[in-house]
């Protein structure tokens, strides 16, 4: 369901956003290699209730898991990045936060980790069980893993409420060949539909 809106945020955005990154000093302390990378998308009005359960919960047992937020957190001690401050808080630019943030991460952060893991800051993982499934994996393939749905795509598209993760080469596909082609990276209203929508990658469920 591709909805063509001048609400969307113009992707010729995306250097100018740059400018506007923090990242905590608990984040840059963070490993830039290993199996799990995860970003938890969050927002000021949930700092001090969703993303510090988060926080003081599964986050840590990633190898390297941060808070991705639009706002300063109170505290230094929390791992966040505020790669979304330059992008208006709206239900239409939610795919283009993900969209920008695998970017973010693999240009800016690290490209060095088997699987990058997306998930709300409502969401719950365990960790050590996600880790022991990708273990069986390859992470040179392209993987999508997740919950899938069906509505809106004939193949189906990983809920983006119950996390979703790519695997190092399906990342690297998203950043070399879709990212900034309009034509096989659609915006989309929809996140995890967006995210779907992007046929270079098989699916399957997880």
């Amino acid at each position: 369901m591709r909805h063509e809106n001048p609400r969307f945020l113009s992707r010729k955005s995306d250097p100018q956003l740059l400018q506007y990154i923090y990242t905590s000093p608990a984040a840059r302390r963070l490993p830039t290699s290993g199996q799990l990378f995860c970003w938890v998308q969050t927002a000021k009005i949930y700092h001090e209730t969703r993303a510090l359960a988060v926080n003081e919960t599964w986050l840590s047992r990633c190898d390297h898991g941060q808070l991705f937020t639009g706002d300063f957190f109170p505290s230094s001690d929390i791992p966040y990045s505020t790669i979304f401050a330059g992008i208006p808080d709206s239900y239409y630019n939610l795919f283009y936060k993900s969209r920008f943030a695998f970017y973010y991460i693999y240009h800016y952060i690290s490209k060095n980790f088997d699987w990058y893991m997306k998930a709300d800051d409502d969401t719950y993982v365990i960790v050590e069980h996600l880790k022991e499934y990708l273990s069986t994996l390859d992470p040179n393939k392209p993987y999508y893993l997740g919950y899938i749905l069906k509505p809106y795509l004939p193949h189906g598209y990983n809920a983006g409420g119950a996390g979703y993760v790519l695997s190092r080469a399906a990342v690297k596909i998203f950043n070399d060949l879709l990212y900034q082609n309009e034509t096989l990276c659609p915006d989309d209203i929809h996140e995890d539909v967006g995210i779907a929508r992007k046929r270079n990658f098989p699916l399957f469920s997880g």
